[in-house]
């Protein structure tokens, strides 16, 4: 007989490995509501059964005592990956970055400024069960533009039935977030499964990159000093910008002062290559060449407009001007009449147009 093995692989909530246990007590766990399976060999505890203290240990592995209220289920870096549809980008990586505390963490970087480049990752197809609720925490850096024509959005899927999806806007305060700090956006997204069991989360970036990192249960946090983000901006902070924001860019003075932004405006070339640090080959190449066309254009209009207010100012100096001497002449002749008729008329036609 064939000796049952404990061959399923058990992490926590934050991707930490804790053990191994048998088929049947992954099976049971998710069905109690306490793990979700991220694939057939893999379950992952949930964040808020793993933030109460009373602890069980059971076959190599921890479980606890389940407390009311919705089940978490974190964001992971490693378990996500790029939508594979060949129309879609897979612009992004999972790298380390510093986070707000100081220490290191793995984000999943997706999108660029390339117009229309459209990017998607997703996760695994969870099991959930059925008729219960659920909340999806992460935090969030990035995903807008000041082109305010952005995407940046969160799908959730049940069944594979995309035309049924949920769809949470993540931008333009579409989405009240949780809490703000240093330019990252906590959000905790609820959502109830119906009669659904297989479910598959999915974000998507176009037209403006964004990071997106693990979160922990919102009491985890009690410590931290959430902050205001800047609302003076067309866009919010970004990790691609050393200070958050582009220095050259026109509306740069709301963020650093009129002097500091004027001398980087001058000096706009450097900048630009590091708005796309993210280098995308040819994608990248035409982004500049529109951002450069884009400002010429701006100046040809400025220009174009101010001639053609000094061309109409002549033409009406040359008008009313044309207009006196004809009054002059009619009513020198002894004209009134008719000076009077022409002058009505011609006041009636500047109200017209006015």
């Amino acid at each position: 007989m064939t000796p049952i093995t404990q061959n399923i692989l058990v992490k926590d909530a934050l991707g930490n490995t804790l053990g191994t246990t048998y088929a049947k007590r992954a099976r049971g766990l998710v069905k109690k509501g306490r793990a979700v399976f991220v694939n057939e060999n893999l379950i992952c505890m949930n964040d808020h059964c793993l933030s109460h203290q009373t602890e069980v240990k059971m076959e190599n592995i921890k479980t606890v005592t389940q407390k009311e209220g919705p089940i978490r289920i974190g964001f992971y870096p490693r378990d996500w990956k790029f939508h594979q549809h060949k129309q879609l980008q897979k612009i992004g990586n999972r790298s380390f970055v510093t986070d707000f505390t100081g220490n290191l963490v793995e984000v999943f970087s997706i999108g660029n400024w390339g117009r229309g480049n459209k990017t998607e990752i997703q996760s695994p197809s969870y099991t959930l069960i059925k008729n219960t609720d659920y909340v999806f925490s992460f935090w969030i850096n990035g995903g807008e533009n000041d082109r305010y024509q952005e995407v940046c959005e969160l799908d959730i899927i049940f069944n594979g039935d995309w035309d049924n999806r949920y769809t949470y806007k993540l931008n333009r305060d579409f989405i009240k977030y949780k809490m703000h700090c240093k330019g990252w956006y906590l959000y905790e997204i609820p959502f109830t499964t119906g009669e659904n069991e297989y479910t598959m989360l999915q974000f998507v970036s176009q037209d403006a990159p964004c990071a997106i990192m693990p979160a922990q249960d919102m009491s985890h946090y009690g410590n931290l000093m959430p902050d205001e983000p800047n609302k003076t901006a067309p866009q919010r902070s970004n990790l691609v910008y050393h200070e958050g924001y582009p220095r050259d860019a026109t509306w740069s003075w709301k963020i650093f002062g009129t002097e500091s932004a004027y001398t980087n405006r001058n000096n706009s070339h450097n900048n630009n290559w590091n708005k796309n640090w993210n280098w995308n080959g040819d994608g990248d190449i035409a982004e500049m060449v529109n951002d450069l066309v884009d400002d010429r254009m701006d100046e040809i209009n400025d220009i174009m407009e101010d001639k053609t207010n000094e061309i109409m100012d002549h033409v009406k100096d040359a008008v009313e001007s044309a207009i006196s001497k004809a009054e002059d002449a009619l009513r020198s002749a002894g004209m009134d009449s008719l000076a009077d008729k022409m002058m009505a008329t011609v006041q009636a036609n500047m109200k017209n147009h006015n």
